[in-house]
C-alpha cells in the first residue's frame, strides 16, 4: 500500500534530519577521537614521551566522554530534569569548552530544569557557543520558573550565526547543513517541548538574547 504525500514528506524530513545529526556528531566526535588514536600510536611505537603520550590519551578520552554525555542529554531519548549545577558540569562537553564559559550564575540553584527546558536549553547553548567564534562568555538569564529563560553571547565578536536569525524568522535556509543543522534542530526540539524560540533586543550594543518562552497561554484569573 502506498503512502500519502504527506507521509512521504514527514519520513523524508525525518531522515534527513537522522542524517544531517549524524554527520554532525562524527564531526565532533572525529577531533578528541584523532587525537586519541594518534597518540595511542605514538605511545606504541614509542616515538613520544611516555608521561605526555599517556596525558593525551586521558586528556582525548575525557574529551570525548563529555562530549558524548552532552549529546546524550540534549539529543537523546527522553531526558530528565538536572539542575544549574548539572548543566554546568555537563557543559564540559561543549565543542570549544576551552574558550566559551557558560554562566549560570543569575539561576536559582535550587530550582531544576524540566526535561523539555534542559534539552532545549542544551541545544541552544550549543548555538550560543557558536555565536563567539574567538570565545567569550554565554550568560544564562531570567528564572526558569517565570517561563522564560534568555541566553546571551558576549564575545568579541559576538553575532548569532545567518542560520540562527533565517530559522527564527521563519525563512530557514534552502539546504541545510551539518554546520548549519543546530538552528532548526533547537527550533524543533523546543517546539516539540512546549516552548518558543526568539530573539529579544539587548541594550548597550549587546547581540539579541535568544529567548526560550514557555508556548502556554498564560492562566486566567480567577473569575474570569
Amino acid at each position: 500500500m502506498a503512502k500519502d504525500p504527506q507521509t512521504a514528506a514527514v519520513t523524508a524530513a525525518g531522515l534527513a534530519l537522522a542524517e544531517l545529526l549524524c554527520a554532525r556528531l562524527c564531526h565532533d566526535f572525529s577531533g578528541p577521537l584523532g587525537t586519541l588514536i594518534a597518540a595511542a600510536e605514538l605511545l606504541e611505537d614509542g616515538e613520544a614521551d611516555a608521561t605526555e603520550a599517556r596525558a593525551a590519551v586521558l586528556e582525548a578520552a575525557h574529551t570525548l566522554s563529555r562530549r558524548l554525555r552532552y549529546a546524550r542529554a540534549a539529543w537523546g531519548v527522553g531526558g530528565a530534569a538536572i539542575t544549574p549545577g548539572e548543566l554546568l558540569e555537563l557543559a564540559e562537553g561543549v565543542p570549544g569548552q576551552g574558550r566559551v564559559r557558560l554562566d549560570l550564575s543569575a539561576l536559582p540553584t535550587d530550582a531544576p530544569l524540566g526535561p523539555g527546558l534542559a534539552r532545549t536549553l542544551m541545544s541552544a547553548i550549543l548555538l550560543a557557543a557558536e555565536a563567539l567564534p574567538k570565545g567569550g562568555v554565554v550568560r544564562v538569564l531570567a528564572d526558569p520558573a517565570a517561563g522564560q529563560v534568555l541566553l546571551l553571547p558576549e564575545g568579541t565578536p559576538a553575532a548569532w550565526p545567518p542560520s540562527v536569525t533565517a530559522t527564527l524568522a521563519g525563512r530557514p535556509e534552502a539546504e541545510v547543513t551539518p554546520r548549519t543543522l543546530l538552528a532548526p534542530l533547537t527550533l524543533a526540539i523546543a517546539h516539540q517541548s512546549g516552548f518558543t524560540l526568539s530573539l529579544a533586543l539587548s541594550s548597550g550594543g549587546a547581540p539579541a538574547m535568544l529567548a526560550i518562552a514557555s508556548a502556554a497561554p498564560a492562566a486566567s484569573p480567577a473569575g474570569h
